[in-house]
């Protein structure tokens, strides 16, 4: 497909349904569609764009607790958003089942509004489904094997139409002289080991502008399947777990301490600096997640670090403010103290990359 396609437009369609094999319980998929997908790649002309952001659905889960409750209604409709008090006592209807719609992206998909694909060679998006873990069980006998199924997928997206030709000669003009460059948001992910709650995770990045960095943690039994009744999701989606207390929380970056000091995580300083990273602490229009109501509720089952790099700037566009790591390879840790049984961390960089674009549909990323 051809043309100035409109990003803001692209829309996921299909029907979902819970599936169940032995047992009387009932397979009960997560109250946000989004909590389906595990990983999103874009390829473009043979190059990989955005290709290290897995655990998608949990980076989703962490910006839906702090920032898109207050299109929780709308959201209802056909992202299956839903809070229930106890356990459902059911799927969703049978197959070919409920039907959804996926518009609010992440990443490459989320951030650039118009992509102009008569100037780029072939683009493919891989969306990679997340596994059954993500599913609960519910019911007095689980079944022996809970899963889901989509049916009927098929994506739709806007063109814009400019048939006077100026725009194209004017574009065509402009690549005979130099590159054009699209900035977009990306996310890699770096999983450490699984192991006690002390410990140090190590990432590193070459990126050009390091926004932020997220990390939090999930218990050793988060592919159990369990409902989580504090969260209303599955242990996917628990963040520390109860069986952990995690004491202190803090970034480095080249061996210099963000904040200056450790976050103490039972006063709660990770969750100020968490939500001053969002931009949400000054914001009156949006609403968290009205479950992550106590601060021993979110250190148990929604823990999250998010420390910023940069000024939050709701209409930042393209411009490239963080951390760099062009000339000097960022290397970073995120150290956590606490006690329980063994958790496995994960971190996310948030960060800008360049698509340039030359004549001859020549492509690179910068990242």
């Amino acid at each position: 497909m051809e043309g100035l396609l409109d990003l803001s437009t692209f829309t996921l369609q299909g029907q979902v349904c819970g599936l169940t094999t032995g047992g009387t319980a009932p397979t009960v998929l997560p109250p946000f569609i989004e909590g389906l997908i595990d990983n999103i790649m874009i390829e473009i002309g043979g190059t990989s764009f955005q290709s290290g952001f897995s655990w998608y659905n949990e980076m989703f889960n962490i910006l839906r607790d702090f920032q898109i409750f207050n299109k929780r209604n709308m959201r209802a409709v056909l992202q299956n958003e839903t809070q229930n008090a106890t356990l459902p006592t059911g799927s969703v209807v049978a197959a070919p089942g409920q039907p959804f719609a996926i518009y609010n992206w992440l990443g490459f998909l989320g951030s650039i509004k118009i992509l102009d694909t008569t100037i780029l060679p072939p683009v493919k998006i891989y969306i990679r489904w997340a596994s059954n873990a993500v599913l609960s069980v519910g019911g007095t006998v689980a079944p022996t094997t809970a899963a889901y199924q989509i049916n009927n997928a098929y994506a739709t997206v806007d063109i814009l139409d400019i048939s006077d030709g100026v725009y194209y000669n004017l574009i065509q003009s402009r690549l005979n002289g130099s590159p054009i460059e699209l900035g977009y948001d990306n996310v890699t992910t770096v999983v450490g080991s699984t192991g006690a709650p002390t410990g140090s995770t190590r990432w590193s990045t070459s990126a050009d502008c390091l926004q932020y960095v997220v990390g939090t943690v999930k218990p050793n039994n988060y592919l159990a399947q369990t409902y989580n009744t504090n969260t209303q999701l599955s242990d996917y989606f628990t963040r520390c777990g109860s069986n952990n207390a995690l004491t202190q929380s803090q970034w480095f970056v080249n061996g210099v301490p963000y904040p200056s000091i450790p976050s103490s995580v039972t006063a709660g300083d990770h969750f100020v600096d968490t939500v001053h990273a969002l931009g949400e602490s000054q914001d009156p229009t949006s609403a968290t997640n009205p479950l992550m109501n106590s601060l021993t509720t979110f250190n148990n089952n929604f823990f999250t670090h998010v420390h910023s790099f940069t000024f939050n700037d709701d209409d930042d566009g393209h411009r490239l403010t963080g951390l760099s790591g062009k000339g000097n390879q960022i290397l970073g840790s995120w150290n956590l103290t606490g006690t329980g049984s063994n958790v496995m961390p994960i971190v996310f960089l948030k960060h800008k990359s360049v698509l340039r674009v030359g004549s001859g549909k020549a492509v690179e990323m910068v990242l």
